[in-house]
């Protein structure tokens, strides 16, 4: 749910792991993101595939888009501005979705990415901090709140409003910052939320 009363688009984004290092997707696998989620987009955001990927173990008809991305405070660092402006150019694109987007375990720079993309639309701060715990349920082990580097990354998001502002105000302050549009936010925006 959103603040305004809308909520999420549901089957738009999909978050996880990467699959084709350590975890291979199966026939199975592949044909139910393909042919069931139909994920159009797969937004890989390792360092680990740099050089050795160009197609989307999903299948050769899907965009592969490979953006390495540090994660927590280090992607709000200026060096990152570009890294943040091509993955929320991506957001942006409605022919991108379904998209799947991941890294390694889908906890920390996917964890990290999807909490400002939540917090872009407006998803509120009690609500921010409970689905980066549920990354706990991956391969990645526990990630909690309390989690230092999560709280660093929290932290990073302050110079970006005032103390008594919601996380949604810091994100789009950061994202603006960052160098991605007015107009880019706006599409995100139209393309992943629902009103009722």
């Amino acid at each position: 749910r959103t603040a305004d009363g809308g909520r999420v688009r549901r089957g738009m984004v999909f978050r996880g792991c990467e699959l084709n290092l350590r975890i291979h997707l199966t026939d199975e696998g592949r044909r139910f993101m393909h042919n069931e989620l139909g994920i159009r987009t797969d937004l890989d955001l390792r360092f680990e595939a740099v050089d050795k990927f160009d197609t989307s173990p999903i299948g050769d008809d899907i965009r592969y888009t490979l953006l390495p991305a540090k994660p927590y405070a280090e992607f709000t660092v200026p060096e990152e501005a570009a890294v943040c402006r091509a993955v929320f150019s991506v957001f942006a694109d409605e022919s991108a979705y379904p998209l799947y987007v991941h890294c390694w375990g889908g906890a920390d720079r996917t964890g990290t990415v999807v909490l400002l993309l939540n917090a872009l639309l407006g998803v509120d701060g009690e609500s921010l901090l409970l689905d980066y715990e549920l990354t706990s349920f991956s391969t990645c082990g526990d990630r909690s709140r309390n989690f230092d580097l999560f709280r660093a990354f929290l932290d990073s998001l302050e110079a970006y409003g005032q103390p008594d502002e919601p996380l949604a105000v810091k994100a789009e302050n950061y994202l603006l910052a960052a160098g991605v549009t007015p107009a880019q936010l706006g599409e995100i925006r139209r393309i992943l939320k629902e009103h009722r």
